[in-house]
Formats: C-alpha cells, structure tokens, sequence
C-alpha cells in the first residue's frame, strides 16, 4: 500500500458505514464507461463518461456489460449506485481497493470483488482491484486502472456463433472471473521461476542481497495467499447459489473456475515450501561459510601460539640470556620458529583440519 493509499485509508476512520471514499492512488484521468450489448445475432459497443449518455445506449433483451474504467470519480460511482439500486456498503466495497475478495448475494443483484493480477513486461506483478454487479440483463464491472486481462473474452463475444452470444450475463461473469483466475497461474508459474533462480544462486555463494530477493519473494506470496483463500470461499458460495440470477445450467462453470482456484492455492502452496527450504539452505550456507572463517583464524592462531611464546621469552628483560649474545642466536631463533609452525601446518594438513 503505497503513501497516498494509507493516507486516504486513514480519512475513513471514525466515517459512518456506507461513507464513500476512493483509497486507491488518485488520477486525472477521467473515468471511462464501456457497453457491449449483444445477444445471439447482435454485438453493439460504445463508450462515454457520464451516466446520462450510458442510459439511452442500453439495449432492453440484450446481455449489457458495463465497464467503468479508473473508478476514481466517486460521484459518478454514487449516481451508478442510485440507479441500479446498489447498497452503500457495496458502493464503498467497491471504492475500497484493500477489500479482500468476497461476495454478496442481495436476491435482485449480486456483487462479487477480486484482485486482478497480471505481469507486466518488466517481470512486476501488477495488482488491481476489480468489482462486479450481476443484474438481470447486466453486467456491471469496475476497475481501478486503464488495462485488464479481458481482451480475450472480448474476442470471443464477437463471434457470433460462440458460446457467450447463446448465454446470459452469469456466464459473462463466470468468463471473466475464470480469465483473472488463469492469469494467477501465470503469476505462480513466475515466482517459481524467481524462486529457482534463487535456489540457484544460494547454492552457489551466499549474498547478503538475497535476503532481501528472498523476504519479497516471501511477501508476493503472502499477499497472493491472502487473496486466495477469501477467493475460493467466495467463488465456492456463486457456485452454490440459489439466486436466479445463476441459472443452473451455469453452475458447473463456476464449479470449474473453483477447482483452479483450489489448483493454484495447491501450487502456491508448494512453492512456500520450498521458499522456506531455500531460506534454509540460505542459512545453512551463511552458517557454514563462517564456520569456514572461524576455522581458517583458530587455524592461524593455533599456529602463532608456540610462535608467541618463544617471542615472549626473548622479549623478557633479563641480563643473563645466553642467546643473547651468540653470533648465531636471530638466524636460529627464526630457523626454529619456523620449522614449529611448518610441523604445525603439515600436522593439522593430515588431519583435514584445512
């Protein structure tokens, strides 16, 4: 959560429920509305930005998708609400970019709101909150930033002899739900090759600097964990639903679209597993890489000892040392000190202590 986000987040604080409050990152953009109308012989797209040219484009018998884009203009949020009739606590859910995923059944509409991830071409993972309104003959959908994942479900309503054009508005829901989930795979498959990159070079040599890869490793799978586990829960309740807005031929598709959330958290799983295997190794080789310092000084030290000794005693001021006065006393003090320690050396060498 970025500065601004925490900032906004804090304005909410102490507000009555229902306040209407944007906590995500403001921009100058201004809002966009997309409409696809389209049924089985007929697709018609426009777009526009206020509420007042979207009513007359909307087509009675046709599947409407509404896509507001950058969510940003909290008034023209408001004026949606009011006309389809949607709760204030669901227009703030909306608005509130930290909700976790979750649904809410209200007989007449349902909402539904999940994370969209997708990676951009720089490796970042790119997050945004995304909200739907399922109505009768509508699909209304939110979102935070310019961008989705949905150009392929696009496509596919052109085709006017596929699926999308025969169904309704939950299996138009079902679809994008089902394309966002996809993309989470893409976002697994991608940390795992981080995290084998990773295994990588902890195997190799360690770095201080893979502490910090490894604890923001760590964190993206936190966050997609947490994200997740509401996710499944969610779709778990649309697929059981009794509303009429899910017809029942419909069901089985979010039956599947749970089972790859399940798939994911599976993969997810496992992936933190060896996350903290590679914290693991990460230790195990720091530890081992100062055992292999401490036993390079005990070795020098233990070396210099005997060393030490014999300079100690000819440092001592006494008058009468007869060493001190043979011509031959410095060559054959140096000549034993160093025959001391090259027996030293090659002893501990035999040892394997080197």
């Amino acid at each position: 959560m970025s500065e601004k986000s925490k900032n906004k987040y804090k304005e909410k604080i102490g507000k009555s429920p229902g306040t209407l409050l944007y906590t995500g990152e403001g921009s100058t953009k201004e809002t966009v509305i997309t409409l696809i109308s389209y049924n089985q012989e007929k697709i018609v797209s426009s777009t526009c930005n206020k509420l007042e040219q979207l009513l007359p484009m909307l087509k009675p018998g046709y599947t409407n998708w509404i896509d507001i884009d950058k969510i940003q203009e909290v008034p023209l949020v408001e004026q949606i609400g009011k006309h389809y009739g949607l709760d204030g606590l669901v227009l703030e859910d909306i608005l509130n970019v930290d909700q976790l995923p979750k649904l809410d059944d209200h007989h007449n509409y349902i909402f539904f709101t999940l994370k969209m991830l997708s990676l951009e071409k720089t490796g970042q993972i790119r997050q945004e909150h995304v909200s739907f309104v399922l109505g009768n003959d509508y699909l209304l959908s939110f979102q935070e930033k310019p961008g989705d994942v949905f150009n392929s479900i696009r496509k596919r309503i052109e085709n006017q002899y596929g699926r999308h054009r025969r169904k309704g508005t939950d299996y138009l829901l079902y679809s994008l739900i089902d394309v966002v989930v996809d993309h989470y795979f893409i976002i697994v498959e991608h940390l795992g090759d981080r995290l084998a990159e990773l295994e990588f070079k902890v195997s190799g040599k360690s770095d201080q600097r893979l502490v910090h890869s490894i604890t923001e490793l760590k964190r993206e799978f936190i966050y997609l964990r947490k994200v997740l586990i509401p996710l499944r829960e969610a779709i778990r309740k649309l697929s059981i639903s009794e509303n009429d807005l899910i017809k029942e031929e419909n069901t089985k598709y979010f039956d599947d679209v749970l089972d790859h959330v399940n798939q994911v958290i599976q993969d997810l799983e496992a992936q933190r597993e060896l996350l903290g295997s590679v914290m693991d190794l990460y230790n195990s080789s720091l530890t081992q890489r100062m055992n292999n310092v401490m036993k390079t000084l005990t070795v020098i030290t233990t070396v210099f000892i005997p060393l030490t000794f014999i300079v100690g005693i000819y440092g001592m001021n006494f008058k009468h040392m007869p060493e001190l006065e043979w011509h031959y006393g410095y060559p054959v003090t140096l000549g034993v000190m160093f025959v001391i320690g090259l027996c030293m050396f090659i002893w501990m060498k035999r040892r394997e202590w080197l």
